[in-house]
């Protein structure tokens, strides 16, 4: 059986991770490839998966966004066309559905933000693993095809195997009785940032630089950020390689994340999650919310709701493998009949 991943985005590469280990130790053959941008070629070094850099950068506009996707589809397309892949799999990688579509590659997407324009995926995809409660807040009560729904958070996938680092609080020089504060803007690039989020963040890095009881490690997503000088305080820390972000959360005391993806992750390991993302709310987000796992910050009023002590309690226990198990079956569903009709058409006749 032969496997094609596409990683277009840091996240993506803790979701395929384990899916690429019980890919291969299941005889399959899995080639990768990914686009360099939000740390993403090392964190797949990180993971020890080897790939092949297809494309970078993150343009900014509707019409520069069609013009990258345009050339990564016709990378995508020279890396893909003589290998003959049985099933091609990504996580909101447009080019991906594209190029396997054109080259009659089975392909199968998932996505979690009912407010992202999904048009791409409805017209080139295969299948479609989506969160039930985006699904039933996206659709209605309309086509559903080809969307297949799921339970839970697509973070499960690669939470059911965490083991945290207990040490990188102390390798980052965090005294044990400070308030640890992991921090990372929000995304600039994608078409639905709203721009009311940055006076937010910089209301809470004053409120953090002014209070020596805190430290906070920034996060860029990218290397090529740039660190805004209130990010420069004595008590914040600015990595300058990307880090176990599980672990660090785990260590945390509270998240504070213009993005989705961090927050969930910090709402799953029993980590008080603050969104500053001011765009609209997703149901994911509005579930944890209403669990009380996840608190939005919306304006720089809302600031002064968060509260910076010590966490209390343990790491919350690990989910289950359930959704990582429906994830392989269904790319192993879509695989197989290709694989056979290959096989069928290399057969030789019986005499």
């Amino acid at each position: 059986m032969n496997i094609w991943i596409d990683v277009d985005n840091a996240p993506h590469v803790q979701i395929f991770r384990p899916i690429v280990r019980r890919l291969v130790a299941s005889g399959a053959s899995v080639s990768v490839t990914a686009r360099s941008r939000t740390y993403v070629p090392q964190l797949l070094e990180a993971a020890g998966i080897e790939h092949t850099i297809v494309g970078e950068g993150q343009p900014r506009g509707t019409a520069a966004k069609a013009v990258a996707l345009g050339a990564r589809v016709f990378d995508l397309l020279r890396f893909a066309a003589k290998r003959r892949f049985d099933v091609a799999v990504g996580h909101g990688s447009r080019p991906l559905a594209v190029a396997a579509r054109f080259l009659k590659i089975p392909n199968l997407t998932m996505y979690d933000y009912e407010h992202v324009n999904d048009w791409v995926f409805r017209r080139f995809s295969d299948r479609i693993l989506i969160p039930r409660a985006v699904l039933d807040r996206a659709l209605g009560a309309r086509t559903r095809r080809p969307f297949v729904p799921f339970d839970g958070f697509k973070e499960e996938i690669y939470l059911a195997d965490f083991d945290p680092d207990l040490g990188i609080r102390a390798r980052l020089g965090i005294d044990r009785h400070a308030v640890l504060v992991v921090l990372r803007p929000p995304s600039k690039s994608a078409h639905y940032h709203d721009a009311g989020s940055e006076g937010t963040l910089e209301a809470i890095l004053r409120r953090i630089a002014s209070d020596p009881s805190v430290v906070a490690v920034w996060l860029r997503r990218d290397p090529s950020d740039m660190v805004p000088d209130l990010a420069r305080a004595k008590n914040v820390i600015v990595p300058t390689e990307p880090l176990d972000g599980p672990s660090l959360l785990a260590s945390a005391d509270l998240a504070i994340s213009g993005g989705g993806t961090m927050n969930r992750e910090a709402a799953l390991l029993g980590t008080p999650a603050y969104s500053i993302f001011s765009g609209p709310v997703g149901a994911l987000d509005e579930q944890l919310v209403g669990e009380g796992r996840l608190t939005m910050v919306a304006t720089p009023a809302d600031v002064d709701s968060i509260r910076f002590v010590r966490k209390q309690g343990e790491v919350a226990p690990r989910p289950s493998t359930r959704l990582r198990e429906f994830v392989l079956q269904h790319v192993l569903e879509l695989a197989r009949p290709r694989e056979q009709l290959i096989g069928d058409r290399h057969a030789r006749p019986v005499r």
